[in-house]
């Protein structure tokens, strides 16, 4: 109970509570659909000298960054003249709707909002929170935002296919995609043009991002002619549905 309450009250990196544990912690709230008020429940107890930041950040895959996301942000905070509470506030991705303390000027002084999905985007163009916003990888004219700079990694790996001597690929790209995702990928494709490196509409597969949309994406791409020897895939879910698809194949031929 105490390791749990110290995850959900953004101590895990002060507390040096494991990122595994975090993970296990994350997932059980995902699985009990466990939606605390946290930030009501602390508020009569924060010192009003000190800012009270939420960082909202969706119970699914993604939460596995959580420890090492607040890790960072406290060791900022050794290194600034400011002090601040964390105040953790998970929700169910699509429903930041759901999410009141968004809306309440008795909730935060600030708010990180990260993960979002497009719903949550539209909803926080409608719905501004009362207090400043930072959104992570996301933009929104209006709200300040910080965005990952992944240019010279995506130069890099378009260099490591022309090396290898890949004059084609095959992509398997998520739908409706968020706007790193977008960036992510089109910037990858327009490296790969630069070195000559082409990828046909029939290698280029749109799917959900999830284990068993890879999977299917990659079925589609094994029924192709002529498959390309290098696949692009834009998120870890997508990555590992499509490599169990393909190791199975393998192991096919292998015994066969």
């Amino acid at each position: 109970v105490t390791t749990v309450s110290i995850v959900l009250n953004g101590k895990a990196a002060e507390r040096k509570i494991s990122a595994a544990t975090v993970t296990r912690i994350m997932n059980a709230v995902a699985q009990l659909n466990y939606q605390p008020n946290i930030a009501a429940r602390k508020l009569r107890a924060f010192d009003k000298n000190r800012a009270n930041i939420g960082i909202y950040l969706a119970y699914d895959h993604r939460s596995s960054m959580l420890s090492q996301f607040v890790e960072a942000i406290y060791k900022e905070q050794a290194n600034s003249i400011h002090d601040f509470y964390i105040t953790i506030c998970p929700f169910k991705s699509g429903a930041l709707s759901e999410e009141e303390t968004l809306l309440s000027t008795a909730s935060f002084n600030a708010a990180i909002i990260a993960t979002t999905a497009p719903s949550d985007m539209e909803y926080l163009r409608e719905n501004r929170p009362p207090f400043p916003v930072v959104l992570m990888n996301r933009s929104i004219e209006g709200l300040s935002s910080v965005c990952a700079d992944i240019n010279d990694s995506i130069e890099e790996l378009a260099e490591q296919a022309a090396h290898k001597g890949h004059q084609r690929i095959a992509a398997i790209l998520m739908k409706d995609a968020y706007m790193a995702n977008k960036f992510r990928s089109q910037n990858f494709l327009a490296a790969c043009r630069r070195h000559n490196i082409n990828c046909s509409d029939e290698h280029l597969i749109l799917t959900t991002d999830s284990l068993s949309g890879g999977a299917e994406a990659a079925r589609k791409l094994l029924d192709s002619p002529n498959m390309p020897g290098f696949l692009y895939c834009d998120t870890d879910s997508i990555a590992l549905g499509a490599v169990s698809v393909l190791l199975s194949v393998l192991l096919e031929a292998v015994i066969s």
